[in-house]
């Protein structure tokens, strides 16, 4: 959730700088992050959609510790946002039918 006078646009540049350090952190530019909110429905909240090309890179950059290798970006997002909740999917993409 946005905290008190912040915005999408707040959000999104801090969310920038972290995807810079995920990439740089991974070794690879295939790492990307949306911010994601209601069109129809409960609003007052978003989520941060993020994709890897694999677990292997997705390990690399929670082992990098953001709170320790970057304090200062996730200081940004504590300023910036409240996170309730994470967690960690995996999607398989449909192929259309012939």
């Amino acid at each position: 959730k946005l905290n008190d006078g912040k915005t999408k646009e707040d959000a999104m540049a801090v969310n920038a700088k972290w995807l810079a350090w995920a990439r740089s952190v991974a070794g690879t530019d295939e790492i990307t992050s949306s911010f994601v909110e209601t069109v129809v429905g409960d609003f007052g909240t978003h989520l941060w959609v993020d994709t890897y090309p694999s677990l292997s890179t997705w390990a690399k950059v929670v082992e990098a510790d953001l709170d320790n290798a970057a304090p200062e970006i996730s200081q940004a997002f504590e300023d910036v946002e409240t996170c309730s909740s994470n967690r960690l999917l995996s999607a398989t993409p449909t192929t259309a039918a012939k």
